[in-house]
């Protein structure tokens, strides 16, 4: 076996292998134990007619087809360990020709991972202050959902709920079709915008005709861009009407507050853990940006787009569940009216950022030594399956598969992680006890986030 290695600047090596006649001989015989017992040869049971003998009635290429099954990434895994190769993912393997058997392999070597000084990081944390605005707002939102519906009879206005019958007609067919329906007038695009517009002023037995067109990209390919004509008969207009803010108000709220000031200290508890949460993420993101601009990662081109096709694929996933059906990526791209090139070239800045955020986070556990302990893993497989309602019993045994566990460890070791470095940021953690090797480079395998790259068998592309 000939091997030529050519190192490229960006973390790839491509190996160009070249196989001899005797390099070939033990696939083709393995080949050739397949092939012989699915072929018929006359006079011979499955399996039974010698090599020569197969290889006449099938061709010799015919058994080199099949050999290149696992030709491919044997050989492939074989040169990259003669030639001493830390392979840091999948390697992307071609087939060049078959006279002689040529194959080339880029594989991509570990990211290269410079962590940089974060200890020195140091992102300024500003605890969320609740306004008197904000417990008013929420104040009034759990009044309107307190609120009764009664008849009136004046024409509907915004704000107003029509009980009406509903149909819409698209091409001649109908499409829309419904008796008795609430609907609430806003200028919120729904069904479609401006529908509520349309509905000002009807009274009850009153009966609407109208036009509007679905935009482009609604989710129903039976309506998207296409004209819809509305018949709306109006049955009964309500007004919401809102109770009295006032101690008795409170009492109704929940569980019971004893008076409207307790309802509105409890609203404002709510608020503050939710402004610290969401303030808690953006910090996160800050600290993860500085230590982006403290350290660096040289990244391999094959992960990079490897990544990116996941993400498209996860777009994808992502609008199929809400059409309830699988959708191709040429049909994204027709929706998105957007070649393949602009929508990689579109989601490339976002996936680069979460990998390098994934491999400096990876390299930081490590020197660190942050690790997920079995106390810990346990205790996230059963929060899992506390959530999981009747299916708990189905998720605690995939979580007896040891990849599975492993990767609840590498997500509870990213947080910790993350955790340790928003204390370092706000100046909360402990002094370390010892000199981290924080600004040396090192060739990273293994990222702990979903963005990571498993180094996995080679196979044909």
């Amino acid at each position: 076996m000939k091997v030529t290695r050519e190192d490229e600047a960006q973390r790839q090596t491509v190996l160009n292998i070249e196989l001899e006649e005797p390099d070939l001989e033990s696939y083709l015989q393995r080949a050739y134990q397949r092939v012989s017992q699915k072929v018929k040869v006359p006079g011979f049971r499955p399996g039974k007619a010698p090599r020569a003998v197969v290889e006449r009635v099938v061709g010799r290429e015919s058994l080199l087809q099949e050999a290149l099954e696992f030709m491919i990434p044997e050989v492939t895994a074989k040169a990259i360990e003669q030639e001493e190769i830390e392979a840091g993912a999948q390697p992307d393997v071609e087939l060049i020709e078959t006279e002689p058997v040529t194959i080339k392999a880029i594989v991509p070597l570990p990211p290269l991972v410079e962590t940089g000084d974060y200890n020195s990081l140091r992102v300024p944390w500003v605890t969320p202050t609740v306004t008197d605005e904000q417990i008013n707002e929420s104040l009034e939102e759990t009044q309107k959902q307190s609120a009764l519906w009664e008849p009136v009879e004046h024409p509907a206005k915004m704000g107003d709920q029509v009980i009406m019958d509903l149909k819409g007609v698209i091409d001649g067919e109908t499409l829309l079709d419904q008796e008795d329906g609430p609907f609430i007038l806003s200028d919120e695009p729904m069904p479609i915008p401006g529908f509520g517009e349309q509905l000002v002023g009807i009274g009850a037995g009153d009966t609407r005709e109208f036009d509007l067109t679905f935009p482009e990209d609604y989710l129903s390919e039976a309506m998207a861009g296409k004209e819809c004509h509305f018949t709306v008969t109006a049955k009964e207009t309500k007004e919401q009407k809102l109770p009295d803010l006032d101690d008795e108000f409170a009492k109704g709220v929940g569980e019971g507050f004893d008076s409207l000031d307790a309802l509105k200290d409890n609203i404002r508890q709510q608020l503050q853990e939710e402004l610290e949460h969401q303030d808690l993420h953006q910090y996160e993101d800050l600290v993860m940006d500085e230590l982006a601009v403290i350290g660096s990662v040289e990244l391999p081109s094959i992960i990079i787009e490897r990544a990116i096709d996941h993400h498209l694929e996860e777009i994808q996933e992502t609008i199929g569940r809400r059409l309830g059906r699988a959708i191709s990526l040429e049909e994204y791209i027709d929706v998105t009216k957007k070649s393949e090139e602009e929508l990689r070239e579109e989601t490339r800045e976002t996936v680069e950022q979460q990998l390098r955020r994934s491999y400096l986070i990876t390299e930081v556990a490590k020197i660190e030594d942050i690790e997920a302990s079995d106390e810990d893993i346990e205790a996230e497989i059963e929060t899992m399956v506390e959530t999981s309602g009747e299916q708990g019993d189905q998720v605690r045994q995939m979580f007896m598969n040891q990849e599975n566990r492993e990767s609840v460890a590498r997500s509870i070791r990213s947080r910790h992680t993350v955790e340790h470095l928003i204390a370092i940021a706000k100046k909360e953690a402990p002094t370390a006890a010892k000199p981290k090797a924080a600004a040396k480079s090192r060739a990273s395998k293994e990222p702990d986030e979903s963005t990571e790259e498993k180094t996995e068998e080679p196979s044909a592309s």
